[in-house]
């Protein structure tokens, strides 16, 4: 029951466990994979997601669709820095979102998010990269600073500490029926009168 009187919707999120979490506004659920031995690539961090299956949903590299997403994300990772589903390896300064349910879009290309590079790039979408980037590399990495900016490195990154592995919008999300009541007392950040 709530006495608000605007009918938006909110944001609530669950953690199942220590390391998934859902996210009701995407109803999706997501996970921090760490990464183990040296040169972790983004090869690699693709083929763990796909192995993985969470309560019937297959899981790829996450696909950062808003801002929304993104800082939630980087809530939960905090000062780590992780690979992200889109990459240019198909066509050069064309990059799109080769995972998930945008990997359908465009003949199953995937959905194009940015074409070109540094600071003459056209984002189409939603995208945050640093202003030099992307420079040349072909796969998107993001966290370890305030706004998640993105930069594109090799297949093979040392700095790169993990990846999040992302599950819905590829065929039927289970249903939850969540009953009871709760307090909720959010928190207001950056309020002024």
């Amino acid at each position: 029951k709530t006495t608000s009187q605007t009918y938006k919707n909110r944001r609530l999120t669950w953690n199942y466990g220590a390391d998934i979490m859902y996210d009701s506004l995407e109803d999706h659920f997501y996970t921090w994979k760490n990464v183990t031995g040296t040169n972790p690539s983004w090869d690699n961090a693709d083929l763990a997601c796909s192995k993985l299956n969470l309560l019937g949903l297959k899981g790829y590299l996450v696909t950062m669709q808003d801002k929304e997403e993104a800082h939630f994300m980087l809530k939960h990772i905090g000062n780590k820095l992780g690979w992200l589903g889109g990459s240019d390896k198909t066509k050069e300064d064309e990059w799109r979102w080769g995972e998930g349910p945008e990997s359908t879009v465009d003949a199953g290309k995937g959905t194009l998010f940015t074409k070109g590079r540094g600071p003459t790039k056209q984002v189409i979408g939603y995208a945050n990269w640093y202003a030099l980037e992307p420079n040349g590399d072909d796969y998107a990495q993001a966290g370890r600073h305030t706004d998640a900016e993105w930069a594109d490195r090799p297949n093979k990154d040392s700095s790169v500490t993990g990846f999040f592995c992302e599950f819905g919008g590829l065929g039927k999300s289970p249903n939850f029926d969540i009953e009871g009541e709760a307090d909720m007392r959010p928190a207001c950040r950056g309020f002024k009168e």
